[in-house]
């Protein structure tokens, strides 16, 4: 099971622009409480599991519009 998990998303010039701690509360494509424009974003995600063990996972998203 996952006990922990910190998802982080990142624009182009890799500023943060979301991040959570809540298995519950995804990205929801914006900013600042403004629709993000369509491109491709990059997200981490850390995982750790009941048994100790630390996954991250790296990759990237395309917004679309």
């Amino acid at each position: 099971y996952v006990t922990e998990m910190r998802l982080n998303i990142f624009n182009r010039w890799g500023e943060l622009i979301f991040e959570s701690n809540e298995f519950r509360y995804g990205w929801d494509g914006t900013y600042r409480d403004k629709p993000c424009p369509q491109d491709v974003y990059v997200y981490r995600i850390d995982f750790v599991f009941s048994d100790g063990v630390e996954v991250t996972r790296v990759g990237d998203l395309t917004l679309f519009r």
